[in-house]
This record gives C-alpha cells, sequence and structure tokens, in this order.
C-alpha cells in the first residue's frame, strides 16, 4: 500500500492479489491454461497467477472492503523444509517469466540473495542454508523443464516485460534504518543502470 495509488473509497490496483484473499473468474483461469504448475506446492503460486495476469496486460484490483484474518506463518513454522519451496518458487518465477536479457540483469539479485539468506541462516531458524543450496541446485538442474514452461509462457503474453516491470520495486529490505536505506539504495541504483524499468525507474508503455 506504499507503492501503489489507492483511492479514498479504499480501491486501487495492484501487482498482486494474496492468496489467501483473492477472488478471480473461472473464464479467466481457463483462458491462462488454469492457475500454477504442480511443482509449486507452496509458496509463490499467488505471485506466478498474478505474473500470468500482469502479462496478459490485465489488471489486478484491491479493494479494503474486503477483510480477512489470516496467521501467517501457521503452518510453515512447523516444517523447515518448506522454506525450499520458498525460496525457489520466489526465484523461479522471474526466471520463467522474463527474457534473457532480464535474467543476465537478474543475476547479482541472485547473488545477493543466496548471500544474505546463508549468512541470516546461522542467526536465524527461520532460513535454512540446506534448503537454500537445495532451492538453487533445483534451479540448476532443472533447466529443460524451466525453458518448457518459458516458451509455453511466451505463447500467452499480451504485453511487453517492462510493462509488468512497472509495477515492481526495486527494494529488498522493508524497513527503515540505516542498513535498509542502504541496501536498498543500492539495488534500485543498479536498477537504474541497467535500465531495468521498475517502479522507481518506469516509463510510460504505450
Amino acid at each position: 500500500m506504499d507503492v501503489f495509488e489507492i483511492d479514498s473509497d479504499g480501491t486501487g490496483e495492484i501487482f498482486q492479489a494474496n492468496g489467501c484473499s483473492m477472488a478471480i473468474r473461472k473464464s479467466l483461469i481457463e483462458s491462462l491454461d488454469g492457475l500454477f504448475p504442480d511443482e509449486y506446492f507452496a509458496y509463490s503460486e499467488d505471485t506466478y497467477l498474478c505474473f500470468k495476469v500482469k502479462f496478459r496486460g490485465l489488471k489486478i484490483i484491491h479493494t479494503s472492503k474486503s477483510v480477512v484474518h489470516h496467521k501467517g506463518g501457521g503452518t510453515s513454522g512447523k516444517f523447515s523444509f518448506l522454506f525450499f519451496y520458498q525460496e525457489r518458487n520466489r526465484l523461479l518465477n522471474f526466471i520463467i517469466f522474463f527474457s534473457d536479457s532480464f535474467f543476465i540483469k537478474y543475476i547479482p539479485f541472485l547473488i545477493l540473495n543466496f548471500i544474505m539468506k546463508i549468512f541470516a541462516s546461522f542467526i536465524s531458524e527461520k532460513y535454512s542454508a540446506s534448503q537454500l543450496l537445495k532451492a538453487y541446485w533445483w534451479i540448476i538442474s532443472n533447466r529443460h523443464w524451466i525453458n518448457q514452461k518459458r516458451r509455453s509462457l511466451n505463447l500467452m503474453k499480451a504485453v511487453n516485460e517492462e510493462s509488468v516491470l512497472n509495477y515492481l520495486s526495486g527494494k529488498i529490505l522493508n524497513g527503515n534504518n540505516a542498513f535498509q536505506k542502504a541496501i536498498n539504495w543500492f539495488s534500485i541504483s543498479y536498477c537504474k543502470l541497467v535500465r531495468l524499468r521498475i517502479i522507481e525507474n518506469k516509463i510510460t508503455v504505450k
């Protein structure tokens, strides 16, 4: 809500509808060839679906009139192996939806993410070094599946990737302390340098 413009009546266009509070037409699901692949066992499947919707050039609308009480982490806290799906699927969404030229620009984020999560695994049970390594290895060893998925998704795209990037922020961390601000500044500056057209470097795509 700090990123998108929400009207006084509580409605506005956003990038992603959260999976625990989402309504979507059946006809749209059918036109998108289903919701998401079976491989998305847990986590980021709602992001995958929203990427498909955005690449079709359609809007996702938020309304504050819909109220859902959701206990985040109610399941994930009990099963550490779910960190694998959380990490793999989040990265996979960017790898399979975007072009090779984008992926090359995205590599520094993959490296930074890996380093930060490895260090975090030593100080927090929320992260797992072994599951992180497993996630990256899955991506490396399943290039055939990834390429197949990329080809099928390219067939359904109605807009280019810059128009979708316009909905994404270059910020990596939430918060306003000096460290978080510094990391976000470097991230946004890098995006500007390589011309990744995120919200902070947005252009109007006709």
